[in-house]
């Protein structure tokens, strides 16, 4: 997949000349006309794995990077997060600053995680015992946060330690 890249040419000025964004839709729509039928007036950008994709002189941009470049005047490459986990969310009020440690932290549990919880993994030691092994990763280091005997202990560990660590966006689920 093609990387999504704001590079220096671009500014928040030449963005809205060719874009108008509203901070409470989140829908951005277009100032300029286009040769493929685009007029002026008509909302900008197209489904594109959740996220919305705004083409701009052929090559795509995402909208919620696009967003923060044009409230800001400042560009965030994968530092913009989506607070209620909805891609294609771009109001203003939806979209925050990120670390990728913090925006990593705001996912829902991983579809494959058979658990179903968030943080937590089965594990069978040597003598045959399951224990539920509870980790963290916070910052590109993985923290262990012990061995349970339960599901809901070891999420009680993630849980607690994800509050610590991952504040304001720390999920849970």
């Amino acid at each position: 997949m093609q990387k999504f890249r704001l590079d220096a040419p671009w500014s928040q000025d030449r963005l809205k000349e060719i874009l108008s964004y509203d901070p409470v839709t989140g829908i951005f729509r277009w100032k300029i006309s286009h040769s493929n039928g685009v007029k002026i007036g008509d909302a900008a950008g197209t489904p594109c794995v959740g996220y919305v994709r705004i083409h701009i002189d052929r090559r795509g941009f995402l909208a919620h990077i696009l967003a923060w470049l044009y409230m800001t005047g400042k560009v965030r490459i994968r530092g913009v997060d989506h607070h209620d986990l909805n891609r294609s969310n771009n109001k203003w009020s939806n979209l925050r600053a990120a670390t990728i440690s913090q925006n990593h932290a705001n996912k829902r549990v991983l579809e494959k995680n058979k658990l179903k919880t968030k943080g937590v993994v089965k594990v069978i030691t040597k003598k045959g015992t399951v224990r539920y092994r509870a980790t963290l990763t916070h910052k590109e280091k993985q923290y262990h946060l012990g061995y349970f005997s339960t599901v809901g202990d070891a999420h009680l560990a993630y849980v607690a330690a994800a509050k610590k660590f991952h504040g304001e966006f720390a999920r849970f689920e």
